[in-house]
This record gives C-alpha cells, sequence and structure tokens, in this order.
C-alpha cells in the first residue's frame, strides 16, 4: 500500500514538474516539496495502519529509499529490506520469533527475488499479447513469488492450504491500488479539519482563527465524501470477491504440519535458487 501511495505522489509530482509551476522555486526546491510531502504521507500512513510488522518493513524501506534518492544514492530493495530486518531485531530481538514479521519478510522477499525468475517463466507459458495480457501475467507471477515465500511457514504454524489464493489474489489485486489511492486521497482532505477540530476543544478553542479555520477545512469534507462513495463499490466488491472464494468447498485444506528441519531445509533450497539465477543472471 505504501508503494502505491510512493508511486502516486512521484507520478504526480512528475506531472506537476512538467508543468514548471512558479510555487516551485527550481528543481531542487521542488524535490525538497516532494520529499517532505512523502515522508509526511509515509509516516502518516504508518500511523493510521498501526505498529504491526508488516507496517514497520514497509515504512523503514520507503523511508530508506526515500534518503537514498534524497541524498542521490541508489539502494537496491533487497538491502532495504534487509536493512528494514535489521534494525526490526535491533528495536526487539524477540520480534524474529513473531509470526506476522516472518510471514511479512517472507513474502516481500519473495516478491523482491523470485518474481523475476517466476515472470520470465510464465511469460514463456503464457504468451498472453498485449499490454492487458503482460499486465494479468505479471499480477499471477507475484502472487505466485509471495505464495512460494511463504507457503512452508504457512504450512507450519497454521497446517493449512489455501486453494483459490492465486484466483483471490489475481482478482483482488486490480482494485487494491485504487482503493487505496481513493483511501489516501480521502484522508488527506479530511485531515485539516480533524485537527482543527482537535485544536477547537482545546485551550486554544478560544483563538479568534479556529472557527474560520474550522469553517474553510468543513468544506473540504465534501469532496472526501465523493471520493468515498466513489470507492464504495470497489470495497464492495473486494469484500464480494473474498467472501465467495472463502466460501467455496475445500477452499481451505488441512494438511500435515512439516517439521522444523525441513522448514530450514526449504528455505536455504531457496535462497540457493535465489543466489544461482542472479549468479547467472549477471554479464560474465
Amino acid at each position: 500500500n505504501l508503494t502505491i501511495i510512493l508511486g502516486f505522489i512521484l507520478a504526480l509530482s512528475g506531472r506537476l514538474q512538467k508543468l514548471r509551476a512558479p510555487l516551485f522555486c527550481g528543481v531542487n526546491g521542488f524535490k525538497h516539496i516532494e520529499l517532505a510531502v512523502c515522508v509526511f504521507s509515509v509516516l502518516g500512513f504508518s500511523l493510521l495502519a498501526g505498529s504491526s510488522p508488516s507496517v514497520f518493513r514497509a515504512t523503514v524501506m520507503c523511508l530508506i529509499a526515500l534518503f537514498a534518492r534524497c541524498i542521490f544514492r541508489q539502494i537496491t530493495a533487497v538491502r532495504a529490506l534487509a536493512m528494514a530486518l535489521l534494525l526490526s531485531i535491533w528495536l526487539s530481538p524477540v520480534s524474529v520469533f513473531d509470526i506476522g514479521l516472518q510471514l511479512s519478510y517472507a513474502a516481500t522477499f519473495g516478491v523482491l527475488c523470485l518474481y523475476p525468475l517466476i515472470d520470465a517463466s510464465l511469460k514463456l507459458i503464457l504468451p498472453l499479447p498485449g499490454k492487458l495480457g503482460r499486465g494479468l501475467v505479471s499480477i499471477i507471477a507475484i502472487v505466485l513469488a509471495a505464495q512460494c515465500a511463504v507457503l512452508t511457514l504457512q504450512l507450519y504454524y497454521f497446517g493449512q492450504l489455501s486453494t483459490v489464493f492465486l484466483l483471490a489474489n489475481t482478482l483482488a489485486e486490480p482494485l487494491v491500488a485504487p482503493v487505496t489511492v481513493l483511501g489516501f486521497i480521502a484522508t488527506l482532505l479530511v485531515s485539516p479539519y480533524t485537527i482543527v477540530s482537535f485544536f477547537s476543544t482545546s485551550t486554544l478553542g478560544a483563538s479568534p482563527l479556529v472557527a474560520p479555520l474550522a469553517a474553510l477545512t468543513r468544506l473540504l469534507l465534501l469532496p472526501a465524501s465523493w471520493i468515498c462513495l466513489a470507492a464504495a463499490p470497489l470495497i464492495q466488491l473486494l469484500l464480494f470477491v473474498v467472501e465467495r472464494l472463502a466460501s467455496l468447498p475445500l477452499s481451505t485444506i488441512v494438511v500435515a504440519r512439516p517439521a522444523l528441519p525441513i522448514v530450514l531445509l526449504s528455505y536455504g533450497l531457496l535462497l540457493l535458487l535465489v543466489f544461482v539465477d542472479r549468479s547467472d543472471s549477471q554479464p560474465k
């Protein structure tokens, strides 16, 4: 979700930069505003979403990428993931045993490292024409990459295997991006009124500026409500897909839990596969 939000902000800032709006005093001033908006958005999203391991991972990775962009350096997503994991363990060493942390980092590792291999293989097996076909293959590859990375952990902790994960995620993926962007915009519009309302209940409420600001920011609630109305059908469709697929017979199969040595061996083989693939892809 954070990647979608940052992608939306960077795409919007790119359009504004092309317009060369006089509000931004040169490219450097524009870059500083862009960075400030991105950091504010990342921190705001993390506060709203909570302090789960997946949110912390995404927040740290995005902040690392933004910092590298600020100092004109490039950092790979895998290194940002490793730095986020080390920071999580350093802040709380026992968090390494957290199931949410393990699943979050494993899924992200799968998307980053297994996706290129699976995507290239699927495009050979399913050469669908056009941008829509290639996009569908990419979505399937992302879902398979994440599932391959978390499958052993899911079996070890829960002893359950989903038979509809591919269909469910493939149908849900196109709905997540617009819902996320619309929700982000609506939150931005509502935030000023929320902040002013908070101060109006404090000792600053007696200030003569509070009432005009409250009336001004209240005007933003109308477009925010329109955006929420636009997102509502997408959310309902997303819930419909999830509920319908979950209610199918044999949508979840109970299986025997693998032993811990099998889990460790499977991830060792997974790392070896990624290492061999990356070694072969490097120029000789």
